[in-house]
């Protein structure tokens, strides 16, 4: 039987601020199902929808690039797969892209090299003082820190930081550009820590993933 598959772009947004990786999987589940789309299931004794979602987004975090393979078991139309997606989804994704894949690449969370964010800080600080932090951990020939029990480093996980314009409010941004590939990822919380904020002085968003 022919496998089609397809990668779907969406938005995480307000609404599903606090969804977990884990609890999306049983949104796209949901959605999937409602939408009526002929989907493939995986085999076995527990068969369930095959779907492939890219790296877990941090609990809290928006997010205007996500993405999602889906296997369906029948070729249809990309418009007629939006159209039947779009009246599904629930408040809080917002579809953008759907493309076809090969059935045979391989996992989308195995091609995720990297993702970028913007941390928008909630209290008032200095533009130079911000400056002159992102500047100091770029500058860093090592930054150890603890996940989970385990040391790692985090400064070659981190690719460039970049101050932003301020907002008209006069909030400060920066923008993180940082490794996400398997058993080297970098949490932007943790660059937070790094720079002395709370991860909750920040409101942080996902602007783009990028793959291998």
């Amino acid at each position: 039987m022919t496998v089609y598959r397809l990668r779907i772009t969406f938005a995480k947004t307000a609404p599903l601020r606090y969804t977990s990786h884990l609890d999306m999987m049983h949104v796209w589940e949901r959605t999937l199902r409602r939408s009526g789309l002929p989907i493939a299931y995986s085999k076995g004794f527990n068969p369930g929808p095959r779907i492939h979602q890219g790296c877990s987004l941090p609990l809290g975090f928006t997010s205007q690039q996500e993405m999602v393979d889906i296997f369906l078991d029948d070729v249809l139309a990309i418009d007629a797969v939006r159209s039947a997606l779009q009246e599904a989804v629930p408040p809080g994704i917002e579809l953008g892209a759907i493309e076809e894949i090969d059935p045979k690449a391989p996992a989308l969370q195995t091609q995720v090299q990297s993702s970028t964010y913007i941390a928008t800080l909630l209290d008032p600080v200095n533009p130079a003082e911000l400056k002159a932090s992102l500047q100091s951990l770029l500058a860093a020939p090592a930054l150890p820190r603890t996940w989970r029990e385990k040391a790692y480093d985090l400064r070659p996980l981190i690719h460039s930081l970049t101050l932003l314009p301020a907002s008209s409010g006069g909030q400060l941004s920066f923008e993180m550009h940082l490794s996400a590939r398997e058993g080297a990822m970098a949490r932007p919380e943790e660059v937070l820590s790094a720079m002395g904020f709370s991860p909750h002085a920040a409101r942080v968003e996902r602007t783009k993933i990028l793959l291998a």
